[in-house]
């Protein structure tokens, strides 16, 4: 079960596994989905009761996406959980490598140049990979960049994945990241 409660400082809380992981989102930036995994469950519920053959996945839960108010993709936040098989197939490191590789490739296939770097970043004790990657569009010269930080917590894959494309919002992007905190 995931649960989410405002702290006096104003971060969020949500459970992954048995660790609470506390989260304060950017100033300027909005909430689009906010403990998506209980909407989800209520859907779920009703669609079991509708169509008792249906299966569903329930591989990832989204904990929050949040996104600068005057933003539609980019300049954005998300956090999830999953199983964490591929990290268990390939290691956490090995699991990173192989992702990093995947999104050069994705991106080039689409046209895209893009500059990629993993990275270790250490959050309130807990060590993450961060794949950096700045993505330009040849065609039309736009440019921006990600941030995915994946670790493993509790036997789950936690991941964040923020995009931005400009100096000022990374900064309060890496600030809020940074801030979180585990127990």
């Amino acid at each position: 079960m995931i649960t989410s409660t405002v702290a006096c400082n104003s971060q969020k809380k949500y459970q992954v596994g048995k660790t609470t992981w506390r989260f304060d989102k950017p100033a300027s930036y909005g909430y689009r989905v906010d403990n998506f995994s209980d909407a989800v469950q209520h859907g779920d519920s009703y669609i079991k009761e509708q169509a008792k053959d249906i299966r569903l996945r329930d591989e990832e839960v989204v904990l929050v996406s949040v996104a600068k108010n005057d933003s539609s993709d980019v300049n954005s936040i998300r956090a999830n959980y999953e199983t964490n098989t591929n990290i268990t197939r390939f290691t956490l490191k090995g699991y990173v490598e192989q992702l990093a590789a995947y999104f050069k490739q994705t991106y080039e296939e689409m046209g895209s140049k893009v500059e990629s770097s993993i990275s270790e970043s250490t959050i309130d004790g807990i060590k993450f990979y961060v794949i950096e990657s700045t993505v330009s569009h040849t065609e039309s010269g736009y440019k921006y960049g990600t941030l995915t930080y994946i670790s493993e917590i509790d036997s789950k894959e936690f991941g964040i994945v923020a995009t931005y494309d400009n100096d000022e919002d990374k900064k309060l992007i890496l600030k809020s990241i940074s801030s979180s905190s585990f127990n």
